[in-house]
């Protein structure tokens, strides 16, 4: 009878208990190794990741005090963990600071990325143009909280790090120049090529969907570009919290001045009368997911000079 409640028992474990036993046996076997010297503040880990594209797993300690807070996610820095070469690798934990982290934002935040990611690879080879590396990020579970993050952000509270958050592990950008990229400054080359790569996306998309207000450094001299955290606009207003929708597009539209790249690419016919800035950012929160009807037609293949 023993032997019987026991096997019920342990084939009643919930998956987190059991990947928090593995991740946890693995911490112990190299946590000293990996992050000898690092001090308490690394108590905060997630489960283990799925295995990269080279059959390496990891998993994070995470730093107990946001470098960066902004209004939908906060940011930490951790350190990879594990047997794969990345192992003692500085990374950027990020988590909603505007309520719950659940799979099913974060698969809305992965979806963007992909589509960044594709649109990248075919702005590269368009006309040899710059190359922009899009972070590619990792979702993973939260296992344990340290007390002193509990302390800095205070437990439960909406922003700070839970058990039962979902969280993104991306590569680190080193640089001290890191920006924001909105295509729309005449004056900076960078954000010139940034502007063209929107520019683009609204033409490889068919007129439905532009990537902007991209956040990253520019490399090489301004021959590449390493970026993180796209913004997609769609005329559906699919893509989460910020996208815009078909007000969005046009902003840009509006602001936006071709290259010699995207100058033949096809533009938005603006609406009519084009909404001012005030209008645009007065567009209360709980709509931003709903589609946006224009106040006049698309045409995807006018040309405006």
């Amino acid at each position: 009878m023993r032997e019987e409640t026991c096997c019920h028992h342990a084939m009643g474990h919930s998956f987190r208990s059991a990947a928090r036993n593995i991740s946890k046996k693995k911490e112990k076997q190299s946590w000293n190794t990996v992050l000898s010297g690092m001090g308490n503040q690394f108590s905060t880990t997630t489960l283990v990741t799925t295995k990269d594209s080279h059959g390496h797993a990891y998993w994070v300690g995470i730093n107990s005090k946001p470098f960066f807070k902004g209004s939908r996610k906060n940011c930490y820095y951790g350190y990879l963990n594990g047997y794969g070469p990345r192992a003692g690798e500085k990374v950027v934990v990020k988590r909603f600071s505007d309520g719950s982290g659940t799979k099913k934002k974060w698969e809305t935040e992965m979806l963007k990325v992909k589509w960044a990611h594709h649109f990248a690879e075919a702005f590269a080879e368009h006309a040899n143009c710059p190359r922009i590396k899009v972070n590619q990020p990792q979702v993973v579970l939260m296992d344990t909280v340290s007390k002193m993050n509990q302390i800095y952000e205070g437990r439960g509270r909406s922003g700070s790090l839970n058990e039962d958050d979902w969280v993104s592990i991306e590569e680190n950008i080193k640089a001290d120049d890191f920006q924001t990229f909105c295509g729309v400054d005449r004056k900076s080359h960078s954000s010139s090529v940034m502007g063209a790569f929107t520019h683009f996306t609204y033409h490889q998309s068919g007129g439905r969907a532009i990537v902007s207000d991209i956040q990253g450094v520019v490399k090489d001299g301004g021959d590449s570009f390493h970026v993180t955290d796209p913004v997609i606009h769609s005329l559906q207003g699919s893509f989460g919290k910020d996208d815009g929708g078909v007000v969005r597009i046009n902003e840009f539209f509006k602001m936006h001045r071709c290259s010699s790249i995207c100058r033949d690419m096809p533009k938005m016919l603006p609406l009519t009368p084009p909404p001012s800035f005030e209008d645009i950012t007065s567009v209360p929160m709980m709509f931003a997911h709903r589609p946006i009807v224009p106040s006049a037609p698309l045409y995807e293949n006018v040309f405006i000079p």
